[in-house]
């Protein structure tokens, strides 16, 4: 009767769990464990549920416990990996991944956390050597992109834009990779592929705010870079159209305007951008008023 309800118990454990009510899901599944200590099962749920409410010390308890009893078992090595970093403890964190490997070499998650937490310890070739033993099994989205960081992070800018470049070929709609594509392709003064990017990121309807800023930045590029005053217009209206009102950022750029068209483009900019008139019957108190303008919304592109 004990060992029956045991299992009633956790299978109502794992109903909660999956609903995500963890609270719920805990206190089943000890009710489990009191009926039958045996029920490994329960206790690995547990702790899995006591990561997920952050009782990070009642978890690595509970596996503990489990590895002690059955060192080889890999999901609770894996469990116990990501118990020790979610404390902060990436050796320990660490250590365990490895253990994870040395039970089973093509263990994938472990893998790809050691990759990570390689590369979050800046040992950039060792991240490598564990995201090229990733590739060599599998070939996902996340690994391209990764590749691509660790090349960053060994200043083979080249090799980063290569490998940003195979993961656009097969996806789209990734702000992150956009923005890091436009930057490097700035850096490496291809304009041309940095005005795509920046299509793209208007295209993925960004916040409101930054549509202004995207359009002066194409501005900017086909004025500084292109000497294209037509393209250059055009996304200026845009820019001012959508709010642009950086008026540090609009001098510098009247800079690089050929004389002949600096004159109506200094009058286009004027024109969006008027200074606020007081009303002669203000109620505001003009001897309070200072004339400064503020523009919190500052944002230098170059």
């Amino acid at each position: 009767m004990r060992i029956e309800l045991s299992r009633d118990y956790y299978n109502i454990g794992n109903a909660y769990s999956d609903l995500e009510e963890y609270d719920k899901a805990a206190e089943y599944y000890r009710r489990a464990l009191d009926l039958d200590s045996s029920l490994n099962q329960a206790a690995f749920n547990l702790a899995r549920t006591n990561l997920e409410i952050e009782d990070y010390n009642t978890a690595l308890k509970l596996l503990n416990d489990l590895e002690a009893e059955d060192p080889e078992n890999l999901l609770v090595l894996e469990m116990l990996g990501y118990s020790w970093y979610k404390v902060g403890d990436s050796e320990r964190a660490g250590g365990y991944y490895r253990k994870s490997l040395a039970l089973d070499s093509v263990h994938i998650r472990s893998l790809y956390n050691l990759c990570l937490l390689e590369k979050k310890k800046a040992n950039w070739g060792m991240s490598r050597f564990y995201l090229e033993r990733l590739l060599r099994l599998e070939d996902k989205q996340e690994y391209t992109v990764l590749l691509a960081e660790l090349s960053l992070a060994e200043d083979d800018v080249d090799s980063a834009i290569g490998y940003y470049e195979d993961f656009l070929l097969e996806y789209e709609g990734y702000s992150e990779i956009y923005l890091a594509m436009k930057d490097l392709y700035l850096k490496t003064e291809q304009y041309d592929k940095v005005l795509t990017m920046i299509d793209f990121l208007i295209e993925d309807q960004p916040e409101e705010g930054l549509m202004k800023e995207y359009y002066f930045e194409k501005s900017q590029i086909e004025i500084q870079f292109l000497d294209d005053i037509i393209l250059g217009q055009a996304d200026l209206i845009s820019a001012l159209d959508a709010g642009y009102s950086d008026k540090e950022s609009l001098d510098e750029l009247i800079v690089y305007v050929d004389p002949l068209y600096k004159g109506d483009l200094e009058k286009l900019i004027k024109d969006h951008i008027k200074e606020p008139e007081l009303s002669e019957d203000s109620t505001v108190d003009a001897d309070a008023v200072d004339g400064t303008i503020t523009d919190k919304d500052k944002v230098k592109t170059f």
